[in-house]
């Protein structure tokens, strides 16, 4: 029930509709309780209204038509900005956009405030004890909504201009990035960490599930978002059974492929399967909530369209490139974690795939080692980001791997670039690189 809570919220929060209909509901419910206060006040003391009803009218009738073109206009502003991010960082990157909480507040207050005047503009002139009644609360309330809608469309203008600057994207995207590491990899290397010895049976059972697991197929088609591991592990102890997922979260699963395997095969019957597969959260496309890989992607994508030649901004690769170097150096000091999950009884029961240092590294630098090898400073700068990431990295599997990237980066350019100066460059900077990671 949990993770299909955190799906709910998270399609609520990349959704345009929703946060602004909440805000327009609580506006006309705000306007109607305080027109009854009005009418409470009015029937209590019979006073005459301080303003003129006419001109009252006519100010809300000009405030309601005013904030209903700038809602339009400010709607159609929105498009325009999607269609344009689309074309500059690409498709992958118009999520960021749609999650902006900020728009979406934005519309709401626009759409809440037309019908807080619409629901007053109703009330006002209308004939109470023989005197045109006058709801000066929310009149009032009414004039001073309109006034902020001009200051919130001014803000929007200016936030507009600023998220949709290169260097704004790439930090807002950093900045989920860091928020779905530490949840994804909470702890860090050196902290203590929980971990089930394996038993002598429990390696046997590991052996012989490699050997003669029956494979579970999808029923469904879609992005794996969340896993449902209560759910799993309950299926497992209660077949006393083991369980592989094939796929991890943003991985695609196609309906009729293998989702899974599990052993013993006689313990495993169709209503297992059903429930194995209900399991699974999908979805027509890939959440950034957890999935890093995503938000690895959202930052190589920005870079190597920066680096084609209808855009050639190698500035903004170099920017991703910093970004992406900080992220691996705070993923690579975080336990991965082990691939088993265990029951109440320190029996493994599920078996996952975690993505891996190695994984992640690869989808950060290949793509954009392989657009941007023409642009020296480029390659330059990537071996100066393995260096920088190695004055972090404390583990010497992943300086490994990282000093036998250099190596590739280093052998590729030597070929593309042939002059005294690029081979200087070049060397001094993948030997720097080759230094620190040593250490």
């Amino acid at each position: 029930m949990r993770v299909k809570l955190r799906q709910l919220r998270e399609e609520l929060r990349t959704s345009y509709w929703f946060l602004p209909l909440m805000m327009t509901i609580l506006a006309a419910l705000v306007a109607r309780i305080l027109i009854s206060v009005d009418e409470l006040l009015f029937f209590a003391y019979a006073t005459p209204p301080i303003v003129n009803v006419a001109s009252t009218s006519a100010i809300l009738s000009v405030a309601a038509g005013a904030i209903a073109t700038i809602a339009g206009t400010t709607f159609s502003l929105m498009l325009v900005v999607l269609t344009l991010g689309s074309q500059q960082y690409g498709p992958l990157v118009v999520i960021n956009f749609i999650r902006d909480q900020s728009n979406q507040v934005v519309f709401g207050m626009f759409t809440g405030t037309f019908v807080f005047c619409i629901i007053t503009l109703d009330f006002v002139g209308i004939s109470m004890r023989d005197t045109a009644f006058l709801p000066r609360i929310a009149a009032l309330t009414a004039i001073i909504l309109s006034i902020t809608c001009i200051l919130v469309m001014i803000y929007f203008i200016h936030h507009i201009a600023v998220s949709i600057r290169p260097t704004s994207i790439i930090n807002t995207i950093s900045q989920e990035l860091s928020r779905a590491i530490d949840q994804v990899f909470p702890t860090r290397i050196g902290e203590d960490e929980t971990t089930n010895p394996l038993s002598d049976l429990d390696q046997d059972r590991l052996g012989r599930f490699k050997q003669g697991a029956q494979e579970i197929l999808a029923t469904r088609t879609g992005y794996l978002n969340l896993l449902q591991e209560d759910a799993l592990l309950e299926l497992a102890s209660d077949r006393e059974c083991l369980i592989e997922i094939a796929h991890r979260p943003g991985q695609f699963i196609v309906k009729g492929a293998v989702a899974g395997r599990v052993y013993p095969a006689e313990r495993w019957d169709e209503r297992a399967s059903r429930v194995f597969n209900e399991s699974l959260v999908l979805s027509i496309h890939r959440s950034p909530a957890i999935d890093i890989e995503l938000l690895f992607t959202q930052l190589v994508a920005i870079a190597v369209r920066a680096l084609s030649p209808a855009i050639n901004d190698p500035f903004t690769a170099m920017t991703c490139i910093d970004h992406l170097g900080e992220k691996l150096a705070m993923l690579a000091n975080r336990q991965i974690g082990s691939s088993l999950r265990f029951d109440a009884y320190g029996v493994p029961r599920v078996v996952t795939h975690p993505v891996t240092f190695d994984d992640i590294m690869h989808l950060a630098f290949d793509q954009i080692r392989f657009y941007g090898r023409q642009d020296l400073r480029v390659v330059v700068h990537l071996l100066n980001t393995i260096r920088v990431i190695g004055e972090v990295l404390h583990t010497p599997s992943e300086q490994q791997v990282l000093e036998r990237y250099a190596g590739v980066i280093w052998g590729e350019s030597r070929g593309l670039h042939t002059s005294e100066y690029a081979q200087n460059l070049l060397s001094i900077a993948y030997h720097a690189a080759c230094v620190r990671l040593r250490d």
